[in-house]
């Protein structure tokens, strides 16, 4: 203790107090982790599962990433693989519903990442942030990829990916809250057991669209009933036509909403189609809904009408896949 004397008055002065030890933040143990499979041949209207890997004890696994490499002929340009669906033990539950992921040749938004891939491995969400899409499954669970085969014909080889990160307890309380665990993991939304209440990353398509009429006029080629207990919120779409498909719009059938707005509509002609696909052989991304349109389907119809030139489209020769946010209501 010092003292000095300034003016008459004594000054005392002394060490500061000491700083509160603050904790050091636990580090994250999480564990990235890939798993690959294959299958020779799937046969029609059959599904095999591509990809199986299953979750060690004590951990819960964030499937942050997957990719498919269809069957493919090089000769004939043909490709049967189908759609896929995501399986938690046996038990699919994604895509939900009915709601089908293309993952045909030409139709693949699951680019496998392969150096003749054109896109990297499809993502789902950012990993290990509350409130993502990823999808999550608990302890000891299987997290298994199932490829459907086109319902006339034989798929030939197909080839899977998954990645993402194991977590323990520690880790998932410190990542997404209180009172989760390795147990409980798939009740988040993009889980597995989400309950009547749930929320997943939305993609659904088809190619086993109507044919069109021949007589300029739009003809509902694809649509999408979205029940009163149900929301989706749509983010992209992705269109694949040919010389004969000239317009597309998409339609709400409650609303009497349309996107786009004016006529004459979207022009998706092949070769200067302006709502590109996005397949995993195309560098073009499908096209991004702008956020202030972005369009919310309830309790209605969510229809794709297309134009053509005057010359029939046939059934099965237009393709298009949606990309949003689904959620139940209850």
């Amino acid at each position: 203790m010092l003292r000095r004397r300034l003016s008459g008055f004594s000054v005392r002065r002394t060490a500061p107090p000491p700083k509160p030890s603050t904790p050091t933040p636990r580090r994250i143990n999480a564990k990235f982790v890939v798993k690959t499979g294959s299958v020779p041949s799937i046969s029609a209207g059959g599904s095999e599962t591509v990809v199986e890997y299953e979750i060690p004890k004590g951990y819960a696994f964030e499937l942050v990433y997957l990719g498919i490499q269809p069957d493919y002929d090089p000769a004939t340009g043909a490709s049967y693989a189908y759609h896929l669906k995501v399986a938690k033990t046996g038990d699919t539950f994604w895509p939900p519903e009915d709601d089908k992921a293309l993952c045909r040749a030409g139709l693949n938004w699951f680019s496998p990442g392969t150096a003749n891939a054109k896109k990297p491995l499809f993502k789902f969400d950012e990993p290990g942030r509350r409130g993502n899409l990823t999808l999550k499954f608990p302890s000891g669970s299987k997290a298994q990829v199932i490829v459907f085969a086109d319902p006339d014909n034989d798929a030939g080889a197909v080839k899977g990916i998954i990645a993402g990160y194991l977590y323990d307890n520690e880790d998932l309380t410190a990542l997404f809250g209180a009172g989760v665990n390795v147990n409980n993991f798939d009740k988040l939304p993009g889980g597995a057991n989400q309950g009547n209440i749930r929320k997943f990353l939305w993609i659904h398509g088809d190619y086993n669209t109507q044919a069109t009429s021949g007589k300029q006029r739009p003809d509902t080629v694809l649509q999408r009933e979205v029940q009163d207990w149900e929301r989706i919120t749509l983010t992209h779409v992705g269109f694949k036509g040919t010389t004969h498909t000239q317009y597309m719009r998409l339609f709400d059938t409650r609303r009497k909403w349309t996107l786009p707005y004016n006529e004459p509509y979207f022009y998706v002609v092949e070769g200067f189609n302006g709502v590109p696909f996005g397949d995993a052989d195309e560098f073009a991304e499908p096209l991004a809904i702008p956020r202030v349109t972005v369009p919310v389907f309830n309790n209605t119809v969510l229809r794709v009408d297309v134009w053509d030139d005057g010359n029939a489209v046939p059934a099965k020769n237009i393709w298009v896949q949606f990309r949003g946010i689904y959620e139940t209501l209850g």
